[in-house]
């Protein structure tokens, strides 16, 4: 290596004159440095050493070592001038040479001495600038890649962290040789700062060459499911298994396999361990597990709900309606007792509560009454009826003439029903779809608000034997006047609550339907049509004498109903059946009184008076209304009379003037012969039957005797106490003492 004192010296007045061919004979004699290439390379290298060297000519066949300065050097090495100063004077840098440069002499230092590091900051800076991407790259259409997106959006997370783990690491390899860096440095350097093998990162960049950067995880993502081989298990046991499991009873998977491990001994079947068979079942479709856990209504409850826009409703468009049994015990007034029925009907819009009825049943009565207090109360019918399915609903006294539950066909031979005869419209809900009704939910709110207060306490038999409570009891049971007023308190406090539901806006039912009641057009109901769906009938024949209607009502007993409209019915009324129309649930609710179709009156129910009237104040009440009822009829019978009590009596007819006429059959004439008594046995011939209990023989002529007969034979055989004996009456007490023993005391013959 030649030393750099050597180099030949220039002064300061030739520095600007250095011609091109002294410097590559220069640079070709004494460096033997690489041949020059006229590339834009040289160009920026010149412009890098224009602050403190040579001004070069601009002839294209310009011939310049790749050198820098001391000051790049310093720049590139990151260290100080000086020290690059005095590595050249130690030769630490080969093929650097001293020369004369703008402001006096100075070093140049090849860039093939400096350190790799400081050669790569050379070489990216010397790189021309790529121009900015003023648009992103347009993103591939091709099928293969759409194929490739999907699989690898479906990769379980692991897989996806190991891709996006090894496009990191081609990433930062990239990066390292944009730098200068050499491929085995910056493998090196992505060995120990992404812990990636050689091997595999030459897999990784070999991978993703040639596509764009989005789709390089695709790539990367490993293509192995992992875990070891699937067991052995054949197909026809496999189906046997999954069809007896995947059922709605529920068998275990114990109880299944014995059977079919039998089975497969015998045909040749491979099964896994248990363990491996569940892990199959677990892999399967997931409406299997639903079939097997709910059934058919779990398949249908698995698909999402559809939400109703309750804003889109008018006031009064639609009502609902469905029957609850509650979860107290309640005493009726006939003393039964027992779980009563609450119907209520709702307006849909505003889920205001508009009627409620109570019975001990769910019947039809129950559904019309309460329909119609709805109907009373607002003033207006209902454009249509959202109906449960059950019977008491679908019956023809409400529905008839529409389409009914099963085959929605109407029969041109029913009645016509309450709803068709005021131009309501049935909506039916499907069975067993508690969903379709809003007002399931609201029977939750009832429960909490009502059935479970604390002075139910005792009489709360929760909603199922699982939820029934300890300390329940029947006789514990409260009247039923008194949950019916804790159902209204209930009712009442959730129509005067705010409710977060569609289309209500923070708003109570109560506020909402008084706010949409303003422009809504009544529609009100005839009262005619109000008075018979009020009502449950009873076909019933009045009393003879006073007229007035009895019949039994379940939980109420026999009511009586009178009036006097109904005590001035004909005679002949009081012979024929009529139908009585009245409130199943409230019995105190006057009743219409029908001739078939025709109406005759209304009457009222007769209470009953305390045995001890306290006060006298219902005894009182009943004669003075006794009184009004006989003045006006007594006036009335003295009229007809003519004004006096004594009656107007028809002067008797001459029994001489009439002819008598008089028949006699001949046959009252005959008189029958008696028919001969038979002779009475003596007394002492009548012996007990020898075979037959308490039967009695005649010894002399065999005669049997039993029943009545044997009674007074036995009384004629007693003979009279002023004709017996003191001996005679001692023997007969002394064998009826005998008698009176048991049979292990007697006397044995």
């Amino acid at each position: 290596m030649n030393n750099s004192s050597e180099k030949v010296m220039h002064s300061a007045s030739d520095a600007h004159n250095l011609s091109p061919e002294r410097l590559c004979n220069s640079d070709a004699q004494e460096k033997n440095a690489h041949n020059p290439i006229e590339t834009s390379a040289n160009q920026a290298i010149q412009q890098n050493v224009s602050g403190d060297c040579a001004q070069p000519s601009h002839d294209k066949r310009l011939c310049a070592p790749e050198a820098v300065t001391a000051i790049k050097a310093a720049d590139l090495e990151g260290i100080k001038r000086s020290n690059i100063i005095r590595r050249c004077q130690a030769g630490k840098y080969p093929d650097a040479y001293k020369t004369t440069m703008n402001g006096g002499p100075g070093w140049m230092i090849p860039v093939a001495s400096l350190s790799p590091a400081a050669q790569a900051i050379y070489r990216k800076e010397i790189r021309p600038p790529v121009p900015e991407q003023k648009t992103l790259p347009a993103i591939v259409q091709h099928e293969e890649y759409r194929t490739l997106m999907d699989a690898y959006d479906k990769k379980p997370p692991n897989l996806k962290r190991m891709a996006v783990s090894a496009a990191a690491a081609v990433d930062a390899f990239n990066e390292l040789r944009k730098t200068g860096l050499s491929v085995g440095a910056a493998e090196k350097s992505i060995q120990q700062s992404h812990k990636v093998s050689k091997p595999a990162l030459c897999r990784y960049r070999a991978a993703v060459d040639g596509h764009d950067r989005q789709y390089w995880e695709a790539y990367l993502c490993p293509r192995y499911h992992g875990g070891r081989g699937k067991s052995e298990f054949s197909p026809e046991a496999y189906e046997a298994i999954i069809k007896d499991f995947f059922v709605q009873s529920q068998p275990p998977l114990t109880a299944i396999l014995p059977r079919i491990r039998k089975m497969a001994s015998e045909r040749g079947w491979d099964i896994p361990s248990d363990k491996t068979v569940m892990n199959r079942l677990n892999a399967e479709k997931p409406h299997y597990w639903t079939y097997r856990q709910g059934g058919k209504k779990a398949l249908e409850r698995s698909f999402p709900t559809v939400e109703k826009e309750y804003s889109s409703l008018r006031l009064h468009e639609f009502w609902e309606s469905d029957g609850r049994r509650a979860d107290v015990w309640c005493i009726w007034p006939d003393g039964s007792i027992g779980r009563p029925v609450v119907v209520a009907w709702r307006e849909v819009r505003t889920r205001m509560p508009l009627a409620l009825g109570i019975y001990k049943n769910e019947d039809s009565e129950l559904i019309i009454s309460a329909f119609c207090n709805a109907l009373a109360l607002t003033g207006t019918r209902p454009e249509n009826a959202k109906l449960d399915n059950g019977r008491s609903f679908a019956n023809k006294r409400f529905t008839g003439q529409q389409k009914n539950r099963y085959r929605f066909t109407i029969k041109p031979d029913e009645p016509i029903g309450l709803l068709t005869r005021i131009g309501t419209k049935v909506k039916w809900s499907k069975p067993g779809r508690g969903r379709d009704k809003p007002i399931e939910s609201w029977w939750n709110f009832m429960a909490n608000h009502c059935d479970k207060l604390p002075q139910f306490e005792g009489a709360y038999c929760g909603r199922n034997p699982v939820e029934k409570p300890d300390n329940f009891d029947p006789s514990k049971a409260v009247p039923v006047e008194e949950y019916a007023d804790a159902l209204k308190e209930a009712a009442w406090n959730f129509a005067n609550r705010s409710h977060r539901g569609d289309g209500m806006s923070g708003e109570s039912p109560f506020a909402l339907y008084n706010r949409l009641s303003e422009a809504h057009r009544m529609n009100p109901v005839d009262p005619a049509v109000l008075r018979l769906g009020l009502m449950g009938v009873a076909i019933v024949k009045p009393d003879q004498k006073t007229g007035e209607l009895s019949f039994k009502v379940e939980g109420f007993g026999t009511l009586r109903y009178w009036s006097d409209a109904l005590a001035e019915l004909p005679k002949c009324f009081r012979a024929r059946k009529l139908h009585v129309y009245y409130d199943p649930g409230n019995p105190n609710t006057p009743v219409s009184v029908y001739d078939g179709d025709k109406h005759l009156c209304d009457a009222e129910r007769q209470g009953k008076v305390d045995f001890n009237d306290v006060g006298g104040g219902k005894v009182e009440a009943h004669m003075r209304a006794q009184a009004a009822f006989l003045k006006p009829r007594q006036a009335d019978i003295n009229a007809l009379k003519g004004g006096g009590d004594t009656p107007n009596r028809p002067a008797l007819v001459q029994v001489e003037a009439m002819p008598l006429i008089t028949y006699f059959d001949p046959r009252a004439t005959v008189t029958k012969k008696p028919s001969p008594a038979r002779p009475e046995p003596e007394a002492d011939t009548i012996k007990p039957h020898p075979t037959e209990p308490g039967a009695y023989q005649d010894s002399e002529t065999g005669q049997v005797y039993r029943g009545a007969k044997v009674v007074q034979l036995k009384q004629k055989a007693v003979p009279d106490a002023e004709e017996m004996s003191d001996e005679e009456i001692e023997a007969l007490r002394q064998r009826q003492r005998e008698k009176n023993l048991p049979a292990h005391l007697r006397v044995q013959p």
